[in-house]
């Protein structure tokens, strides 16, 4: 892991989160969509006519030059399409909101089953009269 992505993980944020790419070819720009896709969080995507949508990506085909996106309107969530072809930038605005959860729901889920597993083990023992 590079120096500076170990940076953002010791302060508590993924490697993508506030990052900005600004693709020159197509490659990079399916590259950036597939990125903002796996993406835990909310993305901005800056656009050719100097507007911007955030939402959260929600599929994508590189094939059709299409990106769906879960868009706020209010205290709702709705639908958006837009076109590869009219992405000047993707940022990853959002916070990552998954970012470490996995490792702390394991250490949870983990701890929860080395309790269990004394209880169980302390009841055995008491039934066969060591404790």
């Amino acid at each position: 892991m590079p120096q500076n992505d170990k940076s953002h993980a010791a302060h508590g944020r993924s490697e993508l989160e506030g990052r900005v790419i600004e693709p020159s070819t197509r490659p990079e720009l399916d590259e950036a969509i597939r990125l903002a896709f796996d993406y835990r969080g909310d993305v901005s995507l800056r656009m050719k006519d100097g507007s911007t949508i955030e939402g959260f990506i929600f599929n994508h085909s590189a094939k059709a030059g299409t990106i769906s996106l879960f868009v706020k309107e209010g205290k709702d969530s709705v639908p958006k399409d837009a076109r590869y072809d009219d992405v000047l930038a993707v940022i990853f605005s959002g916070p990552d909101v998954a970012f470490g959860q996995s490792w702390d729901d394991w250490q949870a889920k983990s701890a929860k089953q080395r309790e269990a597993e004394a209880t169980r083990l302390a009841e055995k023992a008491a039934q066969l009269g060591h404790l």
